[in-house]
């Protein structure tokens, strides 16, 4: 009978090889568990100096969990367009988009679309389709509430196109 099949006050070095091997074949053997399941099942068999320390050290110098240790990416932000960037009013330059599209409930459900004006500051708007009427509809609340933009920017989007040879 080895001392790792025996049960009882067995005591472990922190530092010793054969401790790092016992504790990745427990965790191996509870299935990745943890360090406090590995720390329970090892205690069931023998005593570990420093066994929650020791525990969290065998287990992330594993290979397989260095993997998911890298830091997500992050997104990248867009650059300002050199227009927007110079002091004006608000909505003076601004970049429209459609958004997403929504379900409003009311006397009767329907599906609308968002536009999205932005610059300084952003303005939402409801249209009831991606069609130009619609956008038309949208754009000429949007002039009404915030007056007229002297440059408005878009993806080129058909919609926008075509509506900007109706404007």
């Amino acid at each position: 009978m080895t001392l790792y099949d025996m049960r009882g006050s067995a005591l472990l070095h922190p530092d010793q090889h054969c401790t790092h091997l016992i504790l990745n074949d427990m965790h191996r053997r509870i299935l990745h568990g943890g360090v406090s399941a590995t720390l329970a099942e090892l205690r069931e068999r023998c005593w570990l100096l420093r066994g929650c320390h020791c525990v969290k050290a065998v287990i992330s110098k594993r290979r397989v969990y260095k993997q998911f240790r890298h830091n997500a990416t992050s997104t990248p932000t867009a650059p300002f367009l050199k227009d927007m960037v110079p002091q004006s009013q608000p909505f003076q330059v601004s970049g429209v988009n459609f958004v997403r599209l929504v379900f409003v409930r009311g006397d009767f459900n329907m599906k609308a679309y968002t536009v999205v004006f932005t610059c300084v500051v952003v303005h939402l708007d409801l249209c009831n389709g991606t069609t130009v009427n619609a956008f038309l509809m949208a754009f000429r609340h949007f002039v009404m509430q915030r007056g007229t933009a002297s440059v408005l920017h878009s993806d080129k989007a058909v919609t926008f196109k075509v509506a900007s040879r109706e404007l």
